[in-house]
């Protein structure tokens, strides 16, 4: 059993458990309660859930910035981290406080055990410190995500379901449902990702009607852009977020919508 998959054990029985947004077996909601655990970890294969725990060989090395390549590959993640773009899968929740499956709280223990480890904790610590971060601002930053403008210019939508916990300023929520187009195959050849999503109306919130348009492509989770953290602030306590975005040659791809969103709506918090 190696390393990273113990790390991720680890997390799991320190993050406790307030599984209230886990959607029941078989709903592919992950906004209502009661659906089965993900998958065990998997592999390398990108369209397994990538539930280990990054490797951390070499803790006085932080990990290096994406490269302004314009390749996908320099990124992308199959396990949430901090500064990248991760393509969700079956069984993911947003702001879910266990480690096994909540994005939020596994890019952020990520993140903070990795700072830990280069300020010479011990494994046993810094594992305390990346559950109790992860804690504390998992809601915060799963907002942060939900508000990025990227992620709501694709994905963000009026028409979630009733446990979904919408970002305050734009009122819309991202829904975590294979409703979406294969944006990771648009990316990866240099093409604008598409928005399937239907935007809907603020009346529509909490009825689930935030899916895709008809003829829209689906069949695929959400691409996320996972802002970075301002490490720093989060050791004294504190949640920043890098709000610029995917890399510049994403950005520059735009978006093709293919929802009926009115032209002019205002994306991002």
């Amino acid at each position: 059993m190696g390393e990273a998959f113990l790390i991720a054990l680890m997390l799991f029985a320190l993050g406790g458990g307030d599984d209230d947004d886990v959607p029941p077996p078989g709903d592919d909601d992950p906004n209502k309660p009661g659906r089965d655990l993900p998958p065990p970890p998997g592999g390398d294969d990108p369209n397994k859930p990538g539930r280990d725990l990054p490797d951390v060989d070499d803790p006085d090395e932080p990990p290096p910035p994406p490269r302004a390549t314009g390749e996908l590959a320099d990124i992308r993640v199959t396990y949430p981290e901090a500064g990248r773009v991760y393509q969700v899968v079956s069984g993911d929740t947003g702001a879910l406080s266990a480690a096994n499956n909540g994005i939020a709280h596994r890019a952020i223990a990520t993140t903070m055990y990795r700072e830990a480890m280069r300020r010479g904790l011990s494994h046993a610590d810094a594992l305390g410190i990346a559950s109790s971060s992860a804690q504390s601002h998992r809601t915060k930053y799963w907002l942060a995500i939900e508000g990025d403008a990227w992620n709501d210019r694709l994905y963000g939508t009026f028409g979630y379901g009733p446990q979904a916990m919408p970002n305050p300023a734009t009122k819309r929520a991202i829904r975590l449902l294979p409703q979406n187009a294969d944006n990771v195959a648009r990316l990866a050849a240099k093409q604008a990702p598409i928005r399937s999503i239907l935007l809907s109306t603020p009346n529509n919130a909490k009825q689930g009607t935030g899916k895709a348009a008809p003829g829209a492509p689906s069949g695929h989770f959400e691409l996320l852009w996972l802002p970075a953290i301002n490490v720093q602030a989060m050791w004294d306590g504190q949640l920043v977020v890098d709000i610029s975005g995917p890399p510049q040659w994403v950005r520059a791809l735009g978006v093709i919508d293919r929802s009926g969103a009115p032209a002019g709506t205002k994306w991002g918090a």
